[in-house]
């Protein structure tokens, strides 16, 4: 039996997209603990699961035959900060992308490979599409003001779904496909 590791069916964005979401997410670096870049590559979370690698494999073999595109078309809204009950926060862009982004992560959701496996993010109506950019352990690092990234803001933007690894922080850490 192999080890289950948290895999992550994620959006992945254009190099020009990803490249100016690392330049936001190094100019918040300071004090933060999570910064986007090696180790940790710019993506929008559809579903990450708990699974062995050969159960991804098959979900991701599962999720080419479906009669959908794996590609979304979606803007980037605002910033948003999420406090946590240990007295981190999380910087994140949120993304807006209709029904499609909806029904995209359901598709997943559905696939026989991952029936019954722990699902680790929201999903239905507690599915919050964003893009982590940093992560303060302590609230009060936060830089005030939080310099906004105005230049990625309401530009659509087209993700396409990719399979990898998940590590520490919920970040994704490896492409597989």
């Amino acid at each position: 039996m192999e080890v289950e590791v948290i895999v992550a069916f994620v959006l992945a964005f254009s190099s020009e997209v990803g490249r100016a979401l690392i330049d936001y997410s190094e100019s918040l670096q300071a004090r933060s603990d999570v910064t986007l870049g090696l180790g940790a590559l710019p993506h929008a979370t559809l579903v990450q699961v708990e699974c062995d690698e050969a159960e991804a494999l098959s979900a991701w073999n599962e999720l080419g035959s479906l009669p959908r595109p794996l590609s979304v078309t979606a803007s980037f809204a605002g910033l948003c900060l999420l406090p946590a009950s240990t007295g981190e926060c999380w910087v994140e862009i949120p993304i807006l992308g209709g029904r499609d982004l909806f029904d995209l992560q359901e598709s997943i959701l559905g696939l026989p490979s991952l029936a019954g496996k722990k699902v680790y993010n929201g999903t239905g109506v507690n599915f919050r599409p964003h893009v982590t950019v940093a992560l303060y352990r302590d609230a009060s690092d936060v830089p005030a003001p939080l310099p906004l990234p105005s230049d990625l803001l309401r530009a659509g933007v087209t993700g396409t779904v990719s399979l990898g690894l998940t590590g520490e922080n919920y970040s994704f850490t490896d492409v597989w496909r």
